[in-house]
């Protein structure tokens, strides 16, 4: 009915258009029908005439275009009663929801995000042509992932009060594979070395780790930026990359890749140069040039890292926006290039102020005093490198980024601006569980990294198990002094049946405490020292033939109660970018423990630890960790005694070997370790493929390591043992979870294997 109102309205329209020679009139009232949604005002706003404006007939045409383009109608009809303009619309129904189905590799926000960029969002009005964009939207974003064989389908359902609902069901597909890269044009390189700088590859037996034969358009154009460098490094300075040709197999399963190359002449360095206002004095600034000698070839990677180290060099004497141009002149006639850094300091700038946001647990005094770079002082590159590096190693927080920001209106003056996200600095932890050393166990933690929001450490740890039970409790201040002298209290009690340990056959009682602190050298170098009190009781029961002659021998000379007054003596140096899953610098630690005259017995213990990452290329992370402790009797006491001798095998020093089996024997055949300790790792990080989480990660390892008795005896020729395996690490919600699968190398003849093994709070 009311488009045939409609129809007759805009037929007496025509007819009056036909009948009166003036064919316009002034608008005295305009009146809107069929508007639900919408806002009447709206449709004043749309329409591009207005009470008081003559219309005349011949704009009516020009009047629905407009209209039109608003998107927000489906049909418009214009008709006259009098002087009142009478619209009619329709309105396009509005996207009431859109449900996404069946996506796996891309996730729903994700694909969500693409939508929105392209308009396309819930609350919009919905044209059945934007169907065709809305796909062609999500078929690029699956595209750029190297899946061409994705189907998506939609469909649209109508919806209550002018509305409707879109669901688009995806099916991914496999990812489109390369089968081969080309280059053409390439005389000096040969294939396998250009292929070598390429993150893409053809299907080899580590492509299944990174996915690099999985085509990515992003990830090509990466591989060609590195190809020009690959060039630029060897002295091919005007290289290009003529064309590059990408051809799909009709199935989508396979994907050529063609690179096109001219190489050009080889360049070689004539002379480099400083140029513009050095600032900083001019000796110092050449050391960085030397890298650099006249006849070399020309190597952009060097030239890059020179004008880094300029631009934090100049930038830590308050430069901060100092701009490092580096310049080439080339000479076509002899091939060689004149290189000139041009440094444009600019202003000298200060801190005016640092705000944290992100801590939410954390108070803002423990994050700030952990910052090298002051308010009110200049601003120093390195310093603020340096700052986000001891956020790091706080270890509860995560994701770090200190970003300059300039203050309005004053060139000399930025604000720091420090994001963090707080990893959880707690544990609250018990359960009963089965290990393979400890056989059924109990535990309870509490333990928090960050106690009340103030930095300091408490912990409470209670354990038991078929051979071991303990109680720990520790309290650590790392800002004793506020120049960060730490200072931490423990008190411990321990007591262990090790026959039931797969070592000799003996209990052992231990409780005391210790107070120990730590000094700060510099940045990346502490002294620690302290002192602590153990009472130590040896019972070796009722049957002298379940105990081996060691042991007795030693009880029977020197009891079985022992009082020992510790001094703790050590270093650190630590320059890991991060506590969790560092990946690149070191941390080594020294440390010296005595049991000092006053003493039952007296003897040293010493202790070198140390591991170095190193980022090989991305994602992977090589690591070397090595352990050296030596330990001996003093002043009268003629060897370290066996309850305090070191041992070796498990997931935490030997995998593939038992806990603790390696090295001396006693005289019933069980370990009784040794004194003298080396061990280490050579190990290759990776992420688990295709699961994005930050938390896991796998590797390849080698263990070696071996452990001796230095007082002579049949123990003395112990053979080195070594392992290979593979890995799985988790920081989890309840602590480090390590499991490991470890084959033996090289082993002795009594050694026991353990291919499969775990440990919950191994050092990651």
């Amino acid at each position: 009915m009311l488009k045939f109102k409609h129809f007759l309205l805009f037929l007496s329209l025509l007819i009056a258009n036909q009948v009166f020679a003036d064919d316009s009139f002034i608008i005295e009232n305009i009146e809107v029908e069929g508007i639900q949604r919408i806002d009447v005002g709206t449709v004043y706003n749309d329409l591009p005439v207005s009470v008081g404006d003559r219309l005349y007939m011949s704009e009516t045409p020009e009047i629905i275009r407009e209209l039109y383009a608003t998107g927000n109608y489906s049909n418009i009809v214009l008709a006259r009663e009098g002087n009142t303009l009478i619209v009619s619309v329709e309105e396009r129904p509005t996207i009431g929801r859109i449900d996404i189905v069946g996506n796996e590799d891309i996730e729903t926000e994700a694909l969500e995000e693409g939508l929105r960029f392209a308009g396309i969002t819930e609350g919009n009005p919905y044209d059945p042509s934007v169907l065709e964009q809305m796909t062609k939207e999500l078929e690029y974003q699956y595209f750029s992932h190297g899946k061409y064989n994705v189907d998506i389908t939609t469909s649209v359902e109508e919806l209550p009060r002018n509305r409707v609902g879109i669901e688009i069901d995806i099916s991914e597909g496999e990812v489109t594979k390369i089968r081969e890269i080309n280059f053409v044009g390439n005389k000096v390189f040969d294939d396998d070395e250009l292929l070598a700088t390429f993150e893409s590859s053809t299907t080899n037996w580590l492509s299944w780790i990174a996915g690099s034969d999985k085509y990515s358009r992003e990830r090509l154009m990466g591989d060609l930026e590195n190809l020009r460098f690959h060039y630029m490094n060897h002295g091919y300075l005007n290289m290009q990359i003529e064309s590059t040709q990408v051809a799909i197999i009709p199935s989508r399963e396979d994907i050529y890749v063609t690179v096109n190359i001219n190489e050009g002449e080889q360049y070689t360095i004539n002379e480099v140069s400083l140029a513009g206002d050095l600032v900083v004095p001019e000796e110092e600034l050449e050391v960085y040039l030397d890298a650099f000698e006249e006849g070399e070839l020309f190597n952009r990677q060097k030239l890059m890292q020179i004008n880094e180290y300029i631009t934090q060099r100049v930038g830590n004497e308050g430069y901060a926006f100092v701009e490092v141009h580096p310049l080439t002149e080339v000479n076509e006639e002899d091939k060689t290039v004149d290189i000139i850094f041009q440094i444009e300091p600019n202003q000298l700038v200060y801190v005016r102020d640092v705000y944290f946001t992100g801590n939410y647990a954390s108070q803002e005094g423990i994050l700030r005093r952990e910052l090298t770079q002051l308010e009110g002082a200049l601003v120093s590159t390195s310093k603020i490198q340096r700052s986000r590096n001891n956020l790091y190693l706080l270890g509860y927080l995560d994701n770090i980024n200190i970003e300059t920001v300039p203050v309005a209106g004053q060139d000399d003056l930025v604000d720091l601006h420090v994001t963090v996200e707080e990893r959880p600095s707690g544990q609250l932890t018990g359960g009963v569980g089965y290990s393979q050393l400890d056989g059924l166990l109990f535990n309870l933690g509490v333990s928090q990294n960050n106690f009340l929001g103030t930095g300091n450490i408490v912990s409470f740890l209670f354990n038991t198990s078929e051979y071991f039970t303990s109680y720990n409790l520790s309290y650590t201040d790392p800002y004793y002094t506020e120049d960060g002298i730490s200072r931490g209290f423990s008190v411990f009690y321990s007591a262990a049946d090790l026959a039931e340990a797969d070592v000799s056959n003996y209990v052992r009682d231990i409780w005391g405490g210790a107070v120990n602190y730590s000094v700060p050298i510099n940045p990346s170098n502490r002294f620690y020292y302290g002192y602590g009190y153990e009472n130590v009781m040896i019972k070796t029961g009722s049957d002298p033939n379940t105990v081996s002659d060691q042991v007795q021998d030693f009880v029977d000379q020197n009891g079985n109660d022992f009082n020992v007054f510790e001094a703790i003596l050590g270093w650190t140096r630590n320059t890991l970018d991060r506590v969790v899953f560092p990946t690149q610098g070191s941390a080594t630690n020294l440390g010296f423990t005595m049991a000092v005259p006053g003493s039952t017995l007296t003897y040293y213990k010493s202790t070198l630890t140390s591991r170095w990452y190193k980022p090989v290329f991305d994602p992977f992370v090589f690591m070397l960790r090595g352990t050296v402790a030596y330990g001996d009797g003093v002043f009268g006491t003629e060897e370290l005694p066996f309850y305090e001798n070191y041992y070796l095998g498990g997931v935490t020093s030997m995998r593939g070997f038992s806990d603790n089996s390696i090295g001396p024997e006693d005289s019933l055949g069980d370990p009784i370790g040794g004194n003298f300790r080396f061990n280490g790792t050579s190990e290759l990080f990776f992420p688990i493929p295709y699961i994005e989480v930050s938390s896991v990660r796998t590797s390849l390892f080698f263990d070696f390591g071996s452990l001796y008795n230095t007082y002579g005896g049949d123990t003395n020729s112990e053979p080195i043992r070594t392992s290979a395996g593979t890995t799985l690490q988790w920081y989890s919600p309840l602590g480090p979870l390590v499991v490991s699968f470890g084959f033996p190398i090289t082993k002795a003849e009594d050694d026991t294997d353990e291919i499969f093994q775990f440990s919950i709070g191994a050092v990651l």
